[in-house]
């Protein structure tokens, strides 16, 4: 007899850090996901996690992790939404942090070619300002961004280093 197909593969991780979370062909037309005359289309929910790391000039950076200082640790879940702006298009990123708490998380534009760039100003109503960058494929779209503190004097790091990743699947 024939031998036995193979076992699908396993689901894409949930893991917004996991490059393999959000793969597929480049989305070849973002408008196509509009109704007719429709300016506005949510995509689905957006899992975003928050991670820290020390790090100084002469032992550089301790691993990642995500517990710890400032937002490190601080995972959220909310929807993501499409919408028209002008003569583009635009992703909203939101989601709730504590019961009652709902933050923008960012506000994107889509690229040529599948690239996503985010305003760095609008999440969580930090000023520790992450530019989010990343990819919109035919089934997901996932970013992340790092922010490096570094020493004026001597542009080293020295301080805390923090990096977000987002997902959203629809």
């Amino acid at each position: 007899p024939p031998p036995p197909p193979p076992p699908p593969p396993p689901p894409p991780s949930n893991d917004p850090w996991d490059e393999s979370s959000c793969q597929g062909a480049i989305h070849p037309n973002p408008a196509s996901l509009f109704t007719p005359g429709g300016t506005k289309r949510v995509l689905g929910p957006t899992i975003a996690h928050w991670q820290s790391r020390e790090c100084n000039a002469v032992t550089g950076c301790t691993p990642w992790k995500s517990e710890g200082s400032g937002f490190a640790g601080v995972q959220y879940s909310g929807t993501a939404e499409l919408s028209v702006v002008n003569n583009g298009i635009a992703a909203d990123w939101w989601g709730v942090v504590r019961a009652s708490e709902r933050a923008t998380a960012a506000r994107c534009r889509l690229g040529g070619g599948g690239a996503v760039s985010c305003d760095p100003r609008n999440y969580l109503g930090s000023n520790n300002h992450i530019t989010l960058s990343g990819t919109f494929r035919e089934h997901c779209m996932r970013v992340t961004g790092t922010n490096q503190t570094r020493n004026p004097l001597n542009n080293q790091l020295d301080g805390h280093e923090y990096r977000l990743a987002m997902l959203v699947r629809f």
